[in-house]
Parts: C-alpha cells; sequence; structure tokens
C-alpha cells in the first residue's frame, strides 16, 4: 500500500517543528510559516500550541480556527471538574493545573486577529454548526494560507474542496485517519493533492494502530507544500525523523516505517 501514494516526496532542508513535543505538535515547512498571513485551523480541542507557536514565529499571520466540540463554557466545565479528579487521585498535579488554566488560556489567545469559529467543518452541510469549506473561504482574503486539519475522519469529506483552493494554500499539514479500512480513500486524496503539492514529510500517530501487514500506521501526519517549492528529490522518506518528530504519546515507542516515490516518477 505504501508504494502507492501517488506524490512525489522530496527532502525539505527548512522543516521546523511547531506546537507541542508530542501530540498536538507538527512538522512543516519554515519557509511556509513565514510567507503565510493566515493560517486555518481545523481541530483545536484543548491544545492550541501550534496555533500560538506559529502566531509567535510569524507575528503578522491572521488565524481562523474551527472547531464545534470547545468553548470557553466547555473549558470552564473542565476546569471545576478537575478539582474533584485531583482530589480522589485521577490525575496528577501538571494536568490539574492545565485543565485548571483552560479558561485563562483560551480567553488570553483567542482574541484581535485569532479568531475561534465554534462549528464543524464538513460536506455536505446538514446541521446548524456545520460549515463548509466555501463559507470558510469566503471569511478571509488572504492568497498565502497555511492550513491544518485534524478533525477526526472528515478530512476525507472536504479535501476535494479545499484541492479547489490550492491557488490560496501554500502548505498544509493533515492527520489522516482509519487508514486501515479507508485505504482507497486515502491513496486517492494523496493523488488529488500530489497534483498541486509536494510531501515533505510524514510521521505516524502511535495513538492509533500499526498494521505489520500494510507496515504503515492507522492514523498518519503528513505535510504538504506547493510543487516545486522544494529541492533535493529524494525515492525514500523516513520516519520518525530525528530531531523533529516526537512520539504522539511519549510513553510508547514512535512508529517506524518508509514511503517509497521512486516508481511513481
Amino acid at each position: 500500500m505504501v508504494m502507492e501514494i501517488a506524490a512525489s516526496l522530496r527532502k525539505s532542508e527548512d522543516r521546523i517543528r511547531v506546537g507541542s513535543k508530542y501530540d498536538g505538535g507538527y512538522v512543516i515547512s519554515k519557509t511556509d510559516l513565514q510567507d503565510s498571513d493566515c493560517l486555518l485551523s481545523f481541530g483545536v480541542s484543548d491544545d492550541w500550541s501550534f496555533e500560538k507557536e506559529f502566531s509567535e514565529l510569524n507575528p503578522k499571520v491572521h488565524i481562523h480556527a474551527y472547531d464545534y466540540s470547545v468553548s470557553i463554557f466547555v473549558f470552564i466545565r473542565m476546569s471545576l471538574g478537575a478539582i474533584p479528579r485531583i482530589l480522589l487521585r485521577k490525575i496528577d498535579m501538571y494536568e490539574f493545573v492545565r485543565r485548571v488554566s483552560l479558561p485563562f488560556r483560551y480567553f488570553w489567545f483567542f482574541k484581535g486577529d485569532i479568531v475561534h469559529f465554534r462549528e464543524k467543518v464538513t460536506s455536505p452541510v446538514y446541521q446548524k454548526l456545520d460549515v463548509s469549506i466555501d463559507a470558510i473561504f469566503s471569511r478571509i482574503e488572504s492568497n498565502l494560507i497555511f492550513l491544518k486539519m485534524d478533525i477526526e475522519g472528515s478530512e476525507y469529506r472536504v479535501l476535494e474542496e479545499i484541492v479547489s483552493y490550492s491557488e490560496r494554500v501554500i502548505g498544509m499539514v493533515i492527520e489522516f485517519h482509519d487508514i486501515d479500512f479507508l485505504e482507497d480513500k486515502f491513496l486517492e486524496c494523496l493523488t488529488n493533492l500530489s497534483t498541486r503539492y509536494d510531501i515533505i514529510h510524514v510521521h505516524g500517530n502511535n495513538y492509533g494502530p500499526f498494521s505489520t501487514i500494510k507496515k504503515f500506521p492507522n492514523v498518519v501526519e503528513i505535510t504538504f507544500s506547493r510543487r516545486g517549492s522544494h529541492e533535493n528529490e529524494t525515492d525514500v522518506l523516513f520516519s520518525p525523523t530525528s530531531g523533529l518528530d516526537a512520539p504522539n504519546n511519549p510513553k510508547a515507542e514512535d512508529y517506524i516505517f518508509e514511503i517509497y516515490s521512486s516508481f511513481l516518477k
């Protein structure tokens, strides 16, 4: 299966890790980060370390973040709920402090040019909280957009529409889920993206299982950059990359695998 990824894999000498050292951090092109003036973030949950560091490294960037599952009220409930959990020793002090501080960190970060939309990115739109890709792009004027997407399987629903906006998106990092039973859809998405983007980084998420038959993780983070932006073509892309990658779950070993692309050229 890994041999069928329809994309030209290239090394990127300017790769940089942004965000958490573990889950929530991603490896992207430093050039794409610096060139962008808008970050679209699909999927925030309770960890916006990627968005925070992105804005620190590129202060001019505007951020539109989408996640229907969280809000200031959700974080207040999480904060209050941490009190009995620490008393019952169900969480440690680090997790207690993290949860208690959530409402304050949320209020401090999401303001001004950094906006959180409590909407669900999906296609087609059925419910009140659903939002379409067309609606999202209509809210911004930028033609230098970087996209981060971690929406738990809904990426397959919206990628075709995102490709239609490729002239405005200079790079992206996407977490693909459920590859074990959505292999054909996964490869189709990569085929569509490969007409406009190079894959410059791949990392397996070790919170998901690893197929010993396919020799490929069930959840994988893939970074894309516009075709022609990176040189030093290589036949094989290895994961993890020393100095950049770390296991999403620090209590387990990172997945080791490789992707071949030579037969695709």
